[in-house]
């Protein structure tokens, strides 16, 4: 079984990426990212933007404020 670091993005991501099954360049074409955006994010360089947030509520459930801020349950 997988450990994630749930404070941060990165490991609230790959928590999610995990439980889709899906590849990083799969997530990334799901959610209107490049696979390289996915990566920066997976390695903490960047952060998880609002709107990409939001496109991962709606398509797979996580919530937005769980994944941003680890505010609430993260699945709605």
């Amino acid at each position: 079984m997988n450990s994630f670091d749930l404070k941060t993005q990165s490991g609230r991501l790959r928590l999610i990426i995990a439980e889709t099954g899906m590849t990083q360049s799969r997530f990334g074409e799901e959610v209107g990212i490049s696979k390289q955006q996915v990566s920066n994010i997976l390695s903490g360089e960047r952060d998880v933007s609002d709107p990409v947030a939001l496109v991962i509520e709606h398509k797979f459930g996580f919530r937005k404020d769980w994944l941003l801020m680890k505010n609430g349950p993260h699945k709605k």
